[in-house]
């Protein structure tokens, strides 16, 4: 696995110059041909840039939810060359609630999304959530729902929390008064998972 870990910055070092002309106009593409590269060399990674008006250009390598994969990810970062132009970060950090976006059409403001915590099964020391979706119409696909709050938590948390601090997760129309029904602001969600840690509830 190392050979393939070296091989990737092998190819990328040859390719540099023109990914780096790629990044800034065309981001999707230098997506695309990462991950391409990543999966002919058989490394189950897949990649995201973040490109803001000043450099370093960020290539993160995700894991994508898979917790076996989080050490490939900081191994391959842990071999990359040193460089100004680029910021390699393994795994998707935390960023936050201050975004919106738009999945499959459905535009959500994580603001605006409440949470309920859930016992597991029989695991008290596993945190599963409800999340409560404001101005549903009841005709969304639940599947499509349910990726969306992934896909939130993912960006919020970062890739390592949202995997390993939340053992299920489900969504529902959010109640008219969601702070009877035991409903949090979502903004409080980590502040919550530190809570959980600190009395021994969570695992480390």
């Amino acid at each position: 696995m190392n050979e393939d870990l070296a091989a990737f910055w092998q190819w990328f070092s040859g390719e540099q110059q023109r990914l780096h002309i790629m990044a800034a106009e065309s981001p999707g593409n230098l997506v695309d041909e990462v991950n391409s590269e990543l999966g002919t060399l058989g490394l189950p990674l897949s990649c995201e840039v973040g490109v803001g008006p000043e450099e370093p250009i960020e290539l993160i390598f995700s894991a994508d939810g898979a917790r076996t994969n989080f050490s490939l990810a900081r191994a391959l970062v842990k071999l990359a060359p040193s460089s100004d132009s680029w910021a390699f970060i393994p795994l998707k950090p935390p960023r936050g609630f201050d975004f919106k976006t738009d999945y499959e059409g459905l535009e959500i403001d994580p603001r605006d999304l409440w949470f309920l915590p859930l016992d597991v099964n029989d695991h008290p020391d596993l945190l599963g959530i409800r999340i409560g979706i404001p101005g549903l119409e009841g005709t969304e696909d639940p599947d499509m729902l349910l990726d969306a709050c992934w896909m939130v938590l993912d960006t919020a948390l970062g890739e390592e929390s949202a995997t390993v601090d939340l053992a299920h997760v489900d969504c529902t129309e959010l109640p008219a008064n969601p702070t009877s029904s035991g409903f949090m602001v979502l903004t409080e969600l980590p502040e919550f998972i530190r809570w959980r840690k600190r009395s021994g509830r969570c695992p480390s």
